[in-house]
């Protein structure tokens, strides 16, 4: 094991026998570093600067969207238990506030893991739980600290993002639940949501497809009352490899659903990869993990169908 900075000097003292080479040999093909679009500033200095480099997307980051069928089974039995885990815990959390039982966001999001833990193949969470009542639920992100955070209230909002690290899989669920009456807005931003939910869900869209070309699917209801959502509709998920690194392998940004011209992805959705949706509005927020499928081989998830040719 070296120090963290030590790999600066690492790379320094190859590129500089890669010079060394390329000036004996004037035969020799130059050579660059590919780096990913996330290299930072001083790693691409280190490795010789804009001229010894070339950014492209990370190969590693491609493979593992695209899950093998090994993956997606353990995808689709570690759903089942953690699924299972989740009714489980909102079904203790309806019953408990039904009693007027108060309880914190922490202290429902440590309930939930306990019901995680008696899954098989359980190895620890896949991030935080964002266990949110009320105004809370809308707070991209929001991470409840003990005594530090609402209790939870049966007449607002309660959103539970959520995800766990199986042997077999990794899962990342959002569910927004109302143990009252919500009012009239909320029940129109909730069905706005799903509506885009839906949208998403029954889409066939041909070969190269990117996530950035079906973003307005999950969008067009809120735009049409003038509504939106600030952040990305979905990203792809990882599938759990050691306990070591289980919060690096949640997110796959390669394959993502972004509206905001800056930020958009144009990277082709392939068969093989899950990616979860999660537009929301309010605190309404709603994720589930399709898979990309080609057609007619799985119902209720992203359909891939190659257009007939105009000269047919």
């Amino acid at each position: 094991m070296q120090p963290y900075e030590a790999v600066f000097k690492e790379l320094e003292v190859v590129t500089q026998q890669l010079k060394e080479k390329a000036s004996a040999d004037p035969k020799e093909p130059a050579k660059k570093w590919l780096v990913s679009n996330k290299t930072s500033w001083a790693l691409s200095q280190y490795l010789g600067g804009e001229e010894c480099v070339e950014v492209v997307r990370s190969p590693i980051e491609e493979a593992k969207a695209v899950k093998n069928e090994t993956e997606r089974s353990g995808m689709r039995d570690c759903h089942i238990r953690d699924g299972a885990a989740l009714i489980k815990y909102f079904s203790w959390l309806e019953e408990e506030l039904q009693k007027g039982t108060e309880l914190d966001e922490v202290q429902a999001a440590d309930k939930l893991e306990e019901f995680r833990k008696t899954g098989d193949n359980f190895k620890g969470l896949s991030f935080d739980t964002i266990s949110s009542t009320g105004p809370n639920a809308a707070i991209i992100h929001y991470k409840p600290e003990s005594g530090n955070c609402s209790t939870i209230d049966p007449k607002a909002v309660y959103l539970c993002d959520s995800g766990a690290q199986y042997l077999d899989g990794t899962t990342d669920t959002t569910r927004t639940l109302h143990f009252g009456e919500p009012t009239e807005m909320e029940k129109k931003a909730y069905t706005l949501v799903l509506k885009g939910m839906v949208a998403l869900d029954r889409v066939i869209f041909p070969k190269g497809t990117s996530g950035f070309a079906l973003d307005v699917l999950a969008r067009q209801f809120l735009w049409n009352e003038g509504l939106d959502y600030r952040h990305g509709t979905g990203h792809g998920v990882g599938s759990f490899l050691v306990s070591a690194c289980q919060k690096t392998n949640l997110h796959i940004i390669v394959l993502t659903y972004l509206n905001r011209t800056f930020t958009r992805d144009l990277s082709e959705l392939v068969p093989g990869s899950n990616i979860p949706k999660s537009p929301s509005l309010l605190g309404w927020l709603y994720q589930t993990s399709p898979a990309i499928t080609k057609t007619g081989t799985s119902v209720s998830a992203l359909r891939v169908r190659p257009f007939a040719s105009l000269s047919s």
